[in-house]
Formats: C-alpha cells, structure tokens, sequence
C-alpha cells in the first residue's frame, strides 16, 4: 500500500503526532510512504513546485492527515495547506483517495478537529475512514500502543478491501431566508453599548472585504470603539514551541502579546468580523487565535462579551459555532451571537444591529450565562493535566489553578465530610432507603422555600 502522510506540524519532523505514524510504520514495513511537512512548507502559500506532491498523491492508496491539535482544530499553517490545495488544481489529484488522520493532544475538543478533517476529505472526494486521536503519551503505554496498532489494522484493511464509505456531512449549510422585520426594528439605531469596545478585522485575506461590514458597524454605533485591522501587524504563525508554558510569555517577538495585552485583553466587548474559507475560519484568523496560547490554559477574557460575525458561504456552520462557543468558554468569555452573513449587502444592517441589541440587553440587565458543559469540562480537564502530568511544561497553568483550588478550599472540606457521612448511613439499609426516598421531597421543599420570598 502507498501511503502519503501530511503532516501539519509546524515541528515537521520533530512533531509528537509524526511520531505515532512512524510506530504504525514500523510495525507494517510493507507500506510504503512518503511524508510532507506541510505544516513547514506551506505556512505561507509560497510559489512552489507542487509536482512531487501531486505525483505522490495521484500514486496513493492512502491519504493521512497528522496534526497536532490547536485550539480546538488543525494548526493554521494546515489551514492554509487546505485553502492552496481547494484554490488550485491540487484538489484533482485527491478524489477518489481513502484518508483518514492522526492527532496528538490532551483530548480538549479534538472531536471537532477529527470532524473537520472528515468535512474537508469528503469535499475534496475522498472516502474518509474515523481517524485516531492519540494523548501525547499513550505512547508509553503498553495498551495504548496495541490500540494504535489495531487502529492501523482496521483502516488499512479498510482501503485493501475498499469499504465504502458514505458523505456524513454538508460541507455548506445555507441558512434560512430573512423573515420580514418590523418596521419600529430601527427606530433605536445608533445604539451606545459601555465599556471599551473592540472590532477586530483582517483586511488581507484572498476573496474577502470587510468594509462593508465596517461601515454597518460604523452606522449603528454611537458610542465610540476602537477597530483594529490584523493585517497592519503581520503577526507570525504559533509555532507549538511550549516555551511560554513557564511564564505566559511568548517567545515570538512580533508583538502580539503587547497587541493582545493592551487591547483585547482590556476590552468590554469584542466583535470579531471573520471571513469564511473552506467550511471554516480563513487560516489568517486561525493563525491569531492559535497565538493566543501564549496565555496557555488560563481563562484571561473572564466575563468579555463577545460577538462574531462570519461573511461567505463557503462555511459549516454547526461546526464552526461550536468551535467559536468552546473557544469563549475556554476563556471565560459571554458569547453573545455568531452571525452568519452570506450575503453581506442584503443582510449586513439586519444581522449587526441584531448582534449589537443582544450586546446592549445583556449589558444593561447585567446578564452573565450560567456555566455549560463547555466552562465545566474545560476546567476540570485541564486542572487534571497540567496539576499532574503536564505541570513541568505548563508550569505557570499548574501555579494558577493551584491557587484557584486553594480559594475553594473550604469548600472541599465541607463536601469530603458530608460525603463520609453520607457514606456512613449508607450503610444500614433502612436509612439507606429513608435517604433515597426523601432526597427529592427535601430538595423540592428547600426550593419552594427560596421560590416564596419575595
């Protein structure tokens, strides 16, 4: 079998998710495959000679995606391997292909990296067999070694046999037509919305123009804000170094740190304009939330509202709401709306004035969402990783949710006695049995108490 695996690591060769395929490989030599470090040569989309890949790729059996996971999908120099290969020619020589993929990580959202991979295998026409997720080391492991292995069992007698495979997913999802507005919709135009507000854009991205989306806000704000385009700054790619894991600080001297600490981190409200590439976020914007891990797992926009409004159709929008909800729970945020405009000249004033409304109502009854299954596991997974197995990398996470445990730490105390009572009754079946068949009555009659009160 021929294999050609595309690697999206900006590590290239010294990526950790590589190093999982070349295990696989070690144990099927009668593969053969060739590797491309897509994540190295293609960060930029450079002018380059894509022969050899386009041979290998037409010469395969076997397409495999190798990634580490980003915040949430594949790391921006990938993105940008995806929009070359969907903008050019390259996308020819993939149909027809089996494929699959490999990630590393510490299991925070990589389902929705595995499913956009799978989203964009079936619109380049390939059949897409489930990939494996791998935690950075399982390979120390001696079941998850064989479990690996039997992975690579199973998909390469997948593509030997040719096992169909059928489109699980719409990599567009039109929306519904605009119901009509009623006309007292406008009557309070110009809105004022408290705090420091900041529009973030990228005016250099290929098919897109958000100044027609700039100028809305600009009609239906009258408060001031500060609008920032990303295209001015130039900032590099996140290169997975880990070095800022010691002290939040990014080794990457291009500024962006200081443009993040001065502006995003200190402002009330954040409405990012994004233009969508290829069921996602265009790789420019990938590239900036990827930079912002910097500040590793610490939740440092507690609280900021945030709205975003996509432009385009080439988008999947299940996905990417998801993405954009986890991304604000991962930092503590409000996400107020994502707006989805597919043709901004008709829908622009609409949909911004919608978004700005949910700003202000949120603002002026002081509303903050209770936390979701997103807040609550993103916490709790990390705090397992980096108190324990990853605290000598993420040394400045580890210090920080130490510090958060230790401001519950009454708490704790309280519940770990409660539960060795509790676990003490339970012994004697009667009280057993007397516990389980009050607890709802109690907790009804408590809440009644509280519904009571005026």
């Amino acid at each position: 079998m021929k294999i050609v695996v595309l690697n999206g690591s900006p590590n290239g060769n010294q990526s950790v998710s590589l190093q999982y395929f070349h295990y696989i490989s070690r144990h099927f030599s009668q593969n053969n495959h060739t590797v491309f470090n897509i994540g190295i040569n293609f960060s930029k989309k450079p002018e380059i000679d894509n022969s050899d890949l386009k041979n290998k790729i037409e010469e395969a059996d076997l397409i495999l995606w190798v990634f580490p996971v980003f915040f949430f999908n594949v790391p921006s120099q990938m993105k940008h391997f995806i929009e070359t290969v969907i903008d050019t020619d390259l996308k020819d020589f993939f149909k027809g292909k089996y494929a699959s993929c490999i990630t590393s990580s510490i299991k925070l959202s990589d389902v929705t990296a595995h499913k956009y991979m799978h989203i964009i295998s079936e619109y380049l026409g390939m059949h897409y067999i489930d990939g494996y997720s791998a935690e950075r080391s399982d390979i120390f492991v001696n079941k998850e070694r064989k479990r690996i292995l039997n992975f690579a069992t199973l998909l390469f007698k997948s593509v030997l046999e040719k096992v169909n495979t059928f489109p699980a997913f719409s990599f567009y999802q039109p929306s519904a037509n605009l119901t009509k507005i009623k006309d007292d919709f406008y009557s309070d135009l110009n809105i004022e919305i408290k705090g420091q507000t900041l529009l973030l854009y990228h005016s250099d991205i290929s098919g897109s123009d958000p100044q027609r989306i700039n100028t809305g806000f600009k009609n239906l704000i009258k408060s001031s804000y500060i609008s920032a385009d990303l295209a001015e700054y130039n900032f590099k790619p996140c290169m997975g170094c880990f070095k800022c894991g010691y002290d939040n600080e990014c080794h990457i001297k291009d500024g962006f740190a200081a443009f993040f600490n001065e502006n995003v981190k200190k402002s009330d409200n954040l409405i990012f304009i994004i233009p969508a590439k290829d069921a996602f976020i265009a790789a420019e914007w990938k590239g900036f939330f990827d930079r912002m891990f910097f500040n590793n797992h610490i939740m440092v926009l507690k609280n900021v509202k945030m709205g975003f409004v996509l432009y385009g159709q080439s988008i999947n929008k299940d996905l990417t709401y998801s993405l954009l909800e986890m991304f604000a729970a991962s930092q503590g945020a409000q996400l107020t709306d994502v707006v989805f405009l597919e043709d901004a000249e008709r829908e622009v004033d609409i949909k911004l004035l919608v978004l700005l409304k949910k700003i202000k109502l949120n603002e002026n009854i002081n509303y903050q969402k209770p936390l979701s299954f997103y807040n609550i596991a993103f916490e709790k997974i990390i705090k397992s990783y980096v108190k324990l197995d990853l605290a000598p990398v993420f040394y400045a996470d580890s210090k920080f949710y130490c510090k958060l445990s230790m401001s519950r730490f009454f708490i704790v105390i309280y519940m770990f006695f409660r539960n060795i009572f509790i676990g003490f009754i339970f012994l004697f079946p009667v009280l057993r049995k007397t516990f389980y068949k009050n607890i709802n009555p109690y907790t009804i009659k408590k809440m009644t108490k509280i519904i009571e009160r005026k």
